[in-house]
């Protein structure tokens, strides 16, 4: 009886780590995509203007300020939402992790044929993502029914997920913004022409 209740334990956590890992997985896949497609709308923006940089529409300066403004807005709003999408990709790391370790120690149990609850002080790591591990002893892992770990409870606090130290976030968020701005510099030396 004891080995079915730690087998289906161990397959409910399996399923609940890969249920994490799809998370993450579609998550990283929605964030190329968008940038893939924000790069591509800067370049025609791009285009456009360098071939009408001569037309009556760009030498009046009709639109240049409110064009201005909106590629302002739309970066805002796109570092804004990357920003968002990267935390939620650490909370699927940490979910998926949190999940498998839980499975791992499950597993080694029944290979071992311990009748033995996880009492242990054993200290096992769970991924917080973003390169960043978290020390947690097997007891406190099964205490814990999420993966969200709560900084008051324990003596080593893990942050929670930034994305300052991310070379992903910064590459994502650098093309878009340097088009961006070169965009607008050609822009604002059109009006002050």
């Amino acid at each position: 009886m004891a080995n079915n209740t730690h087998l289906n334990n161990f397959e409910n956590m399996l399923k609940l780590a890969e249920f994490g890992a799809k998370q993450h997985s579609e998550r990283r896949q929605v964030i190329f995509r968008i940038f893939i497609s924000y790069m591509t709308l800067l370049v025609v923006i791009c285009g456009l203007i360098m071939k009408h940089w001569k037309d009556d529409i760009i030498e009046q300066n009709l639109f240049l300020i409110p064009a201005i403004l909106f590629l302002f807005a739309m970066l805002v709003s796109y570092f804004l939402w990357l920003k968002t999408f990267y935390k939620a990709a650490d909370y699927d790391v940490r979910r998926r992790d949190f999940y498998l370790v839980k499975a791992q120690v499950i597993c080694y149990y029944m290979s071992e044929c311990l009748n033995q609850h996880y009492s242990g002080c054993k200290q096992v790591p769970v991924n917080l993502g973003n390169r960043k591990n978290y020390q947690v002893s097997e007891k406190c892992l099964f205490k814990k029914r999420r993966p969200d770990i709560n900084p008051k409870l324990y003596a080593e606090s893990p942050c929670p997920p930034t994305v300052s130290d991310n070379p992903h976030f910064w590459f994502h968020l650098l093309g878009p913004a340097g088009l961006t701005t070169l965009i607008i510099i050609g822009l604002v030396s059109k009006i002050m022409n």
